[in-house]
């Protein structure tokens, strides 16, 4: 798996846990934050 498909796999990790959760559900967050959430995620 290359770098660019990991990337994808993570940020549909991340859409699914902010997108579709309670938090998210009505207000995007700032593209920061995303990216954020998406070092967060891949560094697990």
């Amino acid at each position: 798996m290359d770098g660019a498909e990991s990337e994808r796999l993570a940020s549909r990790e991340v859409g699914k846990k902010t997108w579709d959760g309670p938090t998210f559900s009505h207000a995007r967050p700032p593209r920061n934050l995303i990216h954020a959430d998406m070092r967060t995620f891949l560094s697990e």
